[in-house]
């Protein structure tokens, strides 16, 4: 069984009228959505690269290997005729069933896998599985696995098995979506200042309701001579893996006293990003990304002050913490 930890004391955040945090981390519940305590690690190298002509070289051991990982279970999760000989001409009847046994229900199983060529000529396998519906919610499947060529030469899945702990992300995944979210708190200044919800970047970045929600308050700003200055340090990690196309980011922010909105003229600051207490200046942001076209985009970016608890020398970890899904 997945051990969980409960949350930190968080302090209800209430929307700040036309403020809406400014940045619009919105109002939020008591609770922290919850991340999975198990943390490991895997390591692969990639095959190396191949000389000459590109159209001349033929497939690398491990993209065939990670072909066959991947047929395999997208033929196992389909559950149906086509897709069981799809999968079992790939790996056999018995890997087949076991992965089904785990999958359970019909669905899809997109894949993620790290390839690693061994000395004998077969190639390791770690994986994080992200199936619909999910084995384990919001959180990735971990597997491990080996593939070889047969007597035939086609490559086949000789094993697979279930890594303990199974939570996970996958690192890919995990890399584009903290990306696009890091690049956001620097992209804010082009539509804050001065504040201009026709921005056109805008959509790079938001989706709706998020998008609408900075709009907002943007509109609400745009006579108030304001500016938007500096910005949080940023601890952020996959803390749920909703889908290959969703992630919740758990981001431990600290914010310093320069972070906020200021009069242009005066430099005076203006109610919208209240300043935290000296003494517990961490921020727990949790944003909600979406895989959306050519990319990740936010679609709900909340947060919550913290208490600390007696005995407590901080209100929240920063990244990598217990609270972060371990990327494979």
């Amino acid at each position: 069984m997945v051990a969980f930890r409960r949350p930190r004391n968080l302090v209800r955040c209430t929307a700040l009228g036309a403020v809406a945090l400014a940045l619009v981390l919105t109002a939020c519940s008591k609770d922290e959505p919850l991340g999975n305590t198990p943390v490991g690690t895997t390591t692969a190298t990639s095959s190396p690269a191949t000389s000459g002509p590109a159209t001349s070289a033929a497939p690398a051991r491990t993209e065939l290997a990670a072909n066959a990982w991947s047929e395999m279970w997208s033929g196992a999760a389909a559950r149906t005729p086509e897709g069981d000989a799809a999968a079992t001409a790939v790996s056999s009847p018995d890997l087949v069933q076991k992965l089904q046994t785990r999958l359970r229900l019909p669905g899809t199983a997109p894949t993620f896998p790290v390839t690693t060529e061994q000395p004998d000529g077969t190639v390791a396998i770690s994986d994080c599985v992200v199936p619909t519906p999910f084995i384990l919610e919001n959180s990735g499947s971990w597997w491990t696995g080996t593939a070889a060529p047969g007597a035939d030469g086609v490559w086949r899945v000789t094993a697979a098995n279930l890594h303990v702990p199974e939570p996970c992300v996958p690192a890919t995944l995990a890399k584009a979506a903290i990306d696009k979210y890091t690049s956001y708190w620097d992209a804010q200044h082009q539509w804050w200042n001065p504040p201009d919800s026709s921005n056109a970047l805008l959509g790079q970045y938001l989706v709706s309701p998020q998008l609408e929600r900075t709009m907002d308050v943007l509109t609400n700003y745009a006579s108030k001579n304001a500016v938007l200055k500096g910005s949080p340090q940023l601890h952020p990690e996959i803390s749920q893996v909703r889908s290959a196309t969703e992630v919740v980011v758990r981001d431990c922010q600290v914010w310093d006293p320069s972070f906020g909105i200021f009069d242009r003229t005066s430099g005076a600051r203006i109610a919208g990003i209240d300043q935290l207490d000296p003494n517990q200046p961490r921020y727990l942001a949790t944003p909600r990304l979406v895989l959306r076209g050519d990319g990740w985009r936010i679609a709900e970016l909340q947060g919550s002050k913290l208490t600390l608890e007696p005995g407590q020398e901080v209100a929240c970890d920063f990244a990598p913490s217990s609270r972060g899904l371990p990327q494979v």
